[in-house]
């Protein structure tokens, strides 16, 4: 596992965390007097409990939903807000303890003798079976179906379209292994299927898939791209788990910050 890429999740839900308590803090300056406490029995009733009131509470009548919701909120409000600062004082444990290095992974390589370090390979540190195995099997049969046009990577692949080409320059950019219209054979049998990208995300280890469909607009292509998802349901492989599916139309083309999303969110 990445320690960076753990941390950085870390402070992300630590954000999350601050901003939700805020957002509570400024609610209660909204907030009604006193607690509500209900009566059980035959037909359960509410009651409104202040310091004044005392253990009985004030007996609030139907009529006075307001009251009621807004006092039910409160006390929904006061519990989130006791748990999201449970929580947030854990994850800070969490980055404390993190944020010594001595105990971690990537300081090992500090902690070595100066004078043996040129004949340390450091990279071990972030190889995975997984990805060796997966760098063994880039060499693949290529589709058979020929490309009308072709546009030329800097990796020197041939893709069918701009789009692709955009993709495959943003997967190399973000460091992300891929393979270009690699069959699904490895793994599921099927040679039927040739993915746009056969990607790896380093840090889990785990295999996506990423379709482009380029002309969602046309009734012909949309009938394939239904069958397209059929066929990669029909193994196990769906939309939002391991298939990541971008779109466009004609007039309305991909966005880089469409494609960088699917990168962060699925292959870092």
């Amino acid at each position: 596992m990445n320690k960076s890429h753990l941390i950085a999740d870390l402070k992300e839900a630590q954000d999350d965390l601050n901003s939700l308590i805020r957002k509570l803090e400024k609610l209660e300056d909204s907030e009604p007097e006193g607690k509500i406490g209900i009566k059980h029995g035959k037909y359960p009733y509410f009651n409104l409990r202040t310091e004044k009131s005392g253990k009985t509470g004030q007996y609030l009548k139907k009529n006075e939903k307001q009251l009621i919701t807004a006092l039910s909120q409160k006390r929904f409000n006061h519990g989130l807000k006791d748990a999201a600062g449970t929580e947030l004082a854990r994850i800070e444990k969490c980055l404390a303890i993190m944020g010594n290095d001595s105990f971690s992974v990537q300081g090992v390589l500090a902690s070595m003798p100066e004078e043996i370090r040129p004949f340390i390979d450091p990279d071990l540190i972030n190889q995975t079976d997984s990805q060796a195995k997966w760098n063994t099997d880039k060499n693949h049969r290529t589709n058979p179906i020929v490309a009308e046009n072709t546009f030329t990577t800097s990796n020197g692949e041939k893709v069918r379209s701009k789009s692709e080409f955009i993709i495959a320059e943003l997967l190399k950019n973000a460091g992300v292994p891929y393979c270009y219209e690699k069959p699904l054979d490895q793994y599921t049998g099927r040679y039927d299927i040739f993915p746009d990208f056969t990607c790896l995300n380093k840090r889990t280890g785990k295999t996506y898939y990423w379709e482009h469909f380029g002309r969602i607009d046309d009734p012909k292509y949309c009938i394939d791209f239904v069958m397209r998802i059929q066929n990669y349901a029909a193994v196990d492989i769906f939309p939002g788990s391991e298939l990541l599916i971008s779109l466009e139309t004609q007039r309305y083309q991909i966005r880089t910050t469409y494609i960088k999303a699917l990168i962060d969110r699925f292959l870092l």
